[in-house]
């Protein structure tokens, strides 16, 4: 009976650590298309990690080393979609260009929504670090969904200390709501 509990401990092992390998060489992969990356971590964006100094390392990833670290946001995007638009590499250099499809810019200090609905272009610029694509800097203010937005939303909503503050995330919630995706 030992000895089939060794070799299920050793298959199971085995698996795992092939998992780990293909896991591995997928991110490898990815890291070796300046536009897999870009695209990735506009999902990341897109999906929030820019919005929490918990989630911030998925989108961190993405970037070079001596990144400057992010502060706080006063202001978000509200996008509907993202394109990878244009490709550009030279040598260790490469440009990706990323078309946004912006609903509206939410205000978090004032509790309130800009309304504009137009595409907007975002330039990556990326270059080689130990052989793998980064992200030379950020250049735009987190791009979200509409429902990610509402739910950081809900999150700051749960922390609000005064009855105006829980007023004005409901108020802004509605706004967020009522906004329509083409």
């Amino acid at each position: 009976m030992k000895v089939n509990k060794y070799y299920f401990t050793l298959v199971v092992v085995l698996i795992l650590a092939g998992f780990g390998c293909a896991t591995n060489q997928k991110n490898l992969q990815l890291a070796n298309r300046p536009e897999l990356v870009v695209y990735e971590y506009c999902k990341e964006d897109a999906y929030g990690a820019r919005l929490s100094t918990d989630t911030v390392k998925f989108a961190n990833k993405y970037y070079v080393k001596d990144s400057p670290p992010e502060l706080g946001w006063t202001y978000i995007y509200l996008i509907s979609d993202y394109k990878i638009q244009q490709i550009t590499e030279s040598g260790d250099t490469a440009t990706v260009n990323v078309i946004y499809n912006y609903l509206a810019t939410l205000d978090l200090i004032k509790k309130d929504v800009y309304v504009e609905d137009f595409p907007f272009l975002v330039e990556f610029n990326l270059n080689k670090e130990d052989g793998l694509w980064k992200i030379a800097s950020f250049k735009t203010l987190p791009c979200v969904y509409k429902e990610t937005a509402l739910n950081y939303l809900k999150q700051q909503f749960k922390s609000t200390a005064t009855q105006d503050e829980e007023d004005k995330l409901l108020s802004l919630m509605e706004k967020v709501k009522a906004l329509k995706e083409e």
